[in-house]
């Protein structure tokens, strides 16, 4: 029996697709490995090694993810193992497909009749649709320029959710920073934890924690970063999970997918891999996480409710949410209008600050996306000396009292909830 989602994830990585490849050319892709005169198409893994110039390592952890999948078949003569492509499961997985997308009945039973109701709502729910594209687009020009510019070389580093004009010393392993946004990314990494990253990944660091260290990671996990951005932290959960892991990052920006590729490559990380795509339609199968982590990124969601239902789906039963990001706790104070003119002016400060979250809907939203255990752990608090100088102009229009308030509710706060065994 083939199942669509165990495929789709097998043949959503490039080396296995290559691999892929070489298979399906069989013996033309045969270089040093004599005949097999049972299965004359089986390709040696000598010869997958030389053409893939991969660590064996990471063959046999890919070559696992296909065997598992039913897309190939594994038999060991001597010394090596020999493979062969499956012809009959990808007719099957091809014939499974058509079935679930292709079919009347699958197209039947996408087709909803809309109410009356729902006509009514239709164009509401069409400018609410209309806005979130422009948060989205907006966030996706936003941090591909940030990529574009580390991948150019400028000696900057990009901060979580400000501007872009203190070193890597400051953004990534403290030290002062003077710009206001660096203040939310300042001194997130230890320097031990920085070794053997590559720079351009600490450049594009832009979070506003540092989930890895608090995540408790362990050897064997899979773990997925909700927008990966340049790499840093998946790159950290790959160290931390060991070759028996493995860690996946989801971004939106193609300028921050090449940036972290380059720095996988750099780092000679061979158990990581990074997928296109929204945090909230994760292109990964049900049950096949144990850890979904996240650097001050789900704030930047237009809508939060599909991404928490998303990190549920796809995290195994026991799996764990941990995230970092801006949460306003206690929600503003009470004598503020929270107005989308004053979310734009506290965004002067911090970008991700427009879309932050009260404590309360956090815990609301990940109980009605199912999870259980839910704790918020602030990492840091704020004050009006982190806004840097000069003052922002709205810290005078609310008054040094009100701004002051309105700072301190919101922290960096390490998030944690669990999905249910059963």
């Amino acid at each position: 029996m083939i199942v669509i989602d165990r495929v789709a994830l097998a043949l959503s990585d490039p080396i296995r697709l290559r691999i892929l490849d070489l298979l399906a050319a069989g013996r033309d892709a045969a270089c040093c490995s004599p005949a097999n005169a049972e299965a004359p198409e089986a390709i040696c893994a000598c010869d997958l090694l030389a053409a893939l110039d991969i660590a064996p390592s990471k063959l046999s952890y890919h070559m696992k993810e296909l065997r598992e999948s039913g897309l190939t078949r594994e038999r060991k003569r001597g010394r090596w193992h020999y493979y062969t492509l499956d012809t009959a499961a990808l007719d099957g997985f091809r014939a499974a497909l058509e079935q679930r997308y292709l079919s009347d009945r699958a197209m039947a039973q996408r087709r909803v009749p809309m109410s009356n109701d729902a006509a009514n709502t239709t164009e509401a729910d069409a400018t609410r649709a209309s806005e979130n594209a422009e948060i989205t687009e907006a966030v996706r020009a936003r941090y591909g320029g940030i990529a574009v510019s580390v991948l150019q070389g400028q000696e900057q580093a990009a901060s979580c959710c400000g501007d872009t004009s203190a070193s890597a010393d400051a953004a990534c392993c403290g030290g002062s920073a003077t710009t206001t946004g660096d203040r939310i990314s300042a001194g997130l990494y230890a320097a031990n934890e920085l070794d053997g990253v590559p720079l351009k990944a600490a450049l594009a660091s832009l979070g506003c924690g540092n989930p890895t260290a608090l995540a408790e990671l362990h050897a064997g996990e899979t773990v997925l970063d909700l927008g990966s951005g340049g790499g840093i932290d998946v790159l950290l959960s790959a160290r931390r999970v060991g070759p028996t892991g493995f860690a996946y990052g989801l971004d939106m920006t193609d300028e921050m997918l090449d940036l972290a590729r380059k720095n996988a490559a750099e780092a000679d990380a061979t158990n990581v891999a990074f997928l296109k795509g929204d945090i909230a339609a994760i292109p990964l199968p049900d049950a096949s996480v144990d850890v979904i982590i996240s650097n001050c990124v789900i704030n930047l969601a237009a809508d939060k409710a599909p991404v928490l239902r998303e990190a549920f789906r796809v995290l195994k039963p026991g799996g764990r949410f941990a995230v970092s990001d801006i949460v306003i706790h206690g929600g503003l104070p009470a004598d503020l209008l929270d107005t989308a003119e004053l979310r734009r002016d506290l965004s002067s400060w911090a970008g991700c600050i427009a879309g932050a979250l009260t404590d309360e809907e956090y815990r609301s939203g990940l109980i009605a996306a199912g999870f259980t255990d839910i704790d918020l752990e602030v990492t840091r608090h704020y004050s009006v000396s982190d806004l840097g100088t000069p003052t922002p102009a709205w810290v005078a229009r609310l008054g040094d009292d009100l701004a002051t308030r309105v700072v301190a509710s919101f922290a960096s706060t390490f998030v944690r909830a669990r999905k249910p065994t059963a």
